[in-house]
């Protein structure tokens, strides 16, 4: 086998197991997020309507999604949920230029 052929097993391996730690419902979640994103064209509205599947998937409060402006060398075009914007201004006047 190829190197990239024990990769490719070692990656779809790896997937299983992480697929296994999902509960039904987290799978379901999971899925259906990825038939939104192969459904949709329109950045902006894709990234709205995952949001919420995406919150509850990583059993998280708030989210973000920016896109690279390779011309300009930044992140913009931000999308946020659950968020202030004070705090994606701040972070677009500084942090996302000194990440930690």
């Amino acid at each position: 086998m190829s190197a990239k052929g024990r990769q490719r097993l070692s990656d779809s391996m790896s997937m299983s197991n992480t697929l296994q730690g999902l509960s039904g419902g987290e799978v379901k979640l999971l899925f259906g997020i990825i038939e939104k994103l192969s459904a949709s064209h329109d950045q902006d509205a894709l990234r709205k309507d995952i949001f919420n599947d995406l919150l509850d998937l990583l059993k998280s409060d708030f989210i973000a999604s920016f896109i690279w402006n390779d011309e300009r060398r930044v992140f913009e075009n931000e999308v946020f949920l659950n968020m202030e914007p004070s705090n994606i201004a701040r972070y677009d006047r500084h942090f996302q230029f000194h990440d930690p």
